[in-house]
């Protein structure tokens, strides 16, 4: 008998076709797995190897600016006496320095209350900063300073109402009890003796100088002690007093920064007869460092890049990109900078191999400490130039205001036409040194800007020098002046007796003029209403190319334009050259911003690679369709092959059952 198991034919067709399509599909997926897994490791790779390079970039930012890589620092012989730091100083240098006298802030005490509430006076009390003079008796009240006026009334006339008046005024005020009795402490917030106080009042009980009411609280320095000059001084103003180098100097305060360049002065006590060793040098030891730290970086890049293009027979060994040959490049351009002589560098120290780095077989650096610390030894300007760009000039009046780190590296040529200067008022003749009430007004335009009404002090003079310093002070003082930044300076022509005003800027837009003076300044002062002669801007080539002149300042046009100079003074003429170096760190950098740009060479590698990851997507996309038309095509050949088995195995039934009708046929079966 003939039979067949299930429907139709018997056949477990979904059986059969889904292990025909799975034949089928198998050897290409598992192909399409394999390269997708190589693509997406060749795709990490490329992300660390940009991972690796963007920190040795970041390693050699700290040698591309030559403030960073030199930071300068200060120290003192006795810090106890005298502390120094170092800041924006590029220069070393020693000096000695005696401190012979510290500044002080003058302080004042009233007499004694019997209670912090009891009444001080009624009125009005007012305070002025400036300079005693002791000698002359005289109080000159600070530039740029306005009175302070206090109403004392019965809301507020306490000893504490007054002390906490005084400190919302900004003088420094306190009520102490000593012992017996309050007393009123005040004086001004800083030291100096341009900060001492003059107290006037005006006193309601009709006495402005007695010793009763408000006017126990008046000092005037010059006055007879109890007859106006009624406070007590317990500290009196000082500045302090130093010697530099021979020079004598003085300050009103205890930390100095205007008096060395970059260089700050904390005075702590004086010590006077003492002379200081203060040297300013190179921390040649965060030099070395940081140039130890450029070397690691570099060989950890190039560690990274070698393991992941090692060449192996192991395939957990190969690195993933092995044979990249963008890889390949840009280890070699990075060896070929880092080999190559740098442009413009001067000295003894031309190549990385001078300071004791050398390129080993594997191409990691080797670097020998004890050969770079000779080096930044014997010249560490050298050193930074190999590292950093370096611009600087021949001439000692000359300095580099800025450079752009684009700039070519050479030498280039400085020439001057022309210096800058500024704008000038001549006086005539001073006939005259006593300022009284027909010559101490004046209005003065600088620069643009004018003057509000200026009122000079009256008094005489003890010479045209004098007078012309009194006159600089007032005129600066003015607010209208103040607000714009601008100011002038006065001196006094000693051989022609006349005074010179001239804007303290320099260029084009200088100016200074007299708008209105007193009708009998121009015959006592030489001062009449008309303006002076403008500055002029300095003019220039820079490497043979006319550059721009703006004050002081001389710019390069061309491929020099990122170059400007301070020209600080000197004569016309050749001006030596200013030297600009290539600096590698500097190269370095710009050629790890193109390859890590995101136009660059590693982004174009990993765009590549997901590209290929996009297609492998394309190619499953493929498979699945070429699947689907088989399925089908599989399906309507099995279902006509079922149909045919069915078909046969029906007449085969058939067969049977009529041979089995026939007459003795079962028998012969039997």
């Amino acid at each position: 008998m003939i039979s067949f198991s299930g429907i139709g034919s018997g056949l477990d067709l979904e059986s059969l076709i889904g292990q025909l399509l799975t034949a089928e599909a198998q050897p290409a997926q598992a192909r399409m797995t394999a390269r997708e897994a190589t693509l997406q490791a060749e795709l990490s790779a490329v992300g660390s190897l940009k991972g690796a390079l963007a920190s040795f970039r970041d390693g050699s930012r700290a040698l591309a600016d030559v403030s960073r890589l030199l930071r300068y620092s200060a120290q003192s012989s006795d810090p106890a006496v005298l502390a120094v730091s170092a800041g924006t100083v590029k220069q070393e240098a020693t000096f000695g320095i005696e401190v012979k006298a510290l500044a002080a802030t003058q302080r004042l005490a009233s007499g004694g209350f019997n209670d912090v509430a009891e009444p001080v006076g009624s009125g009005t009390i007012t305070l002025q900063r400036g300079r005693y003079d002791a000698d002359a008796g005289t109080f000159t009240q600070a530039a740029g300073s306005s009175p302070i006026a206090i109403e004392l009334n019965a809301g507020n006339n306490s000893l504490a109402g007054l002390r906490d008046a005084l400190q919302q005024a900004g003088i420094h005020a306190n009520v102490i009890h000593d012992g017996s009795a309050y007393r009123l402490g005040l004086g001004p917030a800083n030291s100096g003796l341009d900060h001492s106080l003059k107290i006037s009042v005006v006193d309601d009980d009709g006495n402005d100088l007695d010793q009763s009411g408000l006017s126990r609280l008046a000092f005037d320095p010059a006055a007879a002690m109890g007859a106006g000059r009624n406070l007590t001084e317990t500290i009196a103003a000082a500045d302090a007093e130093l010697v530099v180098d021979g020079l004598s100097v003085s300050r009103s305060g205890n930390r100095i920064e205007d008096l060395i360049p970059g260089l700050s002065l904390d005075l702590k006590q004086a010590a006077p007869g003492q002379t200081l060793s203060v040297s300013v040098a190179v921390d040649r030891a965060a030099a070395a460092a940081s140039i130890a730290a450029f070397v690691k970086s570099y060989n950890d890049f190039v560690g990274t890049a070698r393991a992941l293009t090692a060449a192996s027979s192991d395939a957990a060994a190969r690195g993933p990109l092995v044979g990249d040959a963008s890889v390949r490049g840009l280890l070699a351009q990075l060896r070929r900078e880092i080999s190559d002589s740098v442009v413009g560098a001067s000295g003894s120290f031309r190549t990385l191999t001078d300071l004791g780095i050398r390129t080993a077989l594997d191409g990691t650096l080797t670097l020998d400490s004890g050969r770079l610390d000779k080096a930044l030894e014997a010249d560490h300007l050298a050193v930074a130039s190999l590292f950093a760009q370096v611009a600087s000039a021949d001439d000692a009046l000359v300095s580099v205001a800025s450079a752009d780190p684009a700039l070519p590296a050479g030498s280039y040529a400085l020439t001057l036409t022309q210096l800058a200067s500024s704008g000038r008022y001549g006086a005539g003749a001073l006939t005259s040194l006593v300022i009284d009430a027909d010559n101490d007004a004046l209005r003065v335009e600088v620069d643009g800007v004018a003057s509000g009404s200026i009122t000079l002090s009256h008094g005489s003079h003890g010479s045209g020098a004098e007078l012309a310093s009194a006159l600089q002070t007032a005129v600066n003082a003015d607010a209208n002046l103040r607000a714009a930044g601008v100011a002038i300076r006065v001196d006094f022509d000693a051989a022609a007796g006349k005074l010179l005003l001239s804007s303290a800027s320099m260029g084009s837009g200088s100016t200074i003029a007299i708008l209105e003076a007193d009708s009998n300044s121009a015959a006592t002062l030489g001062l009449a209403a008309g303006s002076g002669s403008a500055g002029q801007d300095v003019v220039g080539s820079i490497g043979g190319q006319a550059a721009l002149g703006s004050g002081r300042i001389l710019t390069g046009t061309g491929q020099l334009s990122g170059l400007s100079l301070d020209i600080q003074g000197g004569l016309t003429g050749g001006r030596g050259a200013v030297s600009v170096t290539g600096g590698l760190a500097g190269r370095l950098q710009s050629l790890m911003d193109q390859v890590l740009a995101s136009d660059g060479a590693l982004a174009a590698r990993s765009n590549g690679i997901n590209v290929r990851i996009g297609d492998l997507g394309a190619q499953r996309q493929q498979l699945d369709l070429r699947l689907d038309s088989m399925e089908t095509r599989l399906r309507a050949q099995f279902g006509a092959l079922d149909r045919l088995v069915a078909s046969l195995t029906a007449t085969g039934t058939y067969l049977t059952q009529q041979l089995a009708s026939l007459p003795g046929f079962v028998n012969k079966q039997k």
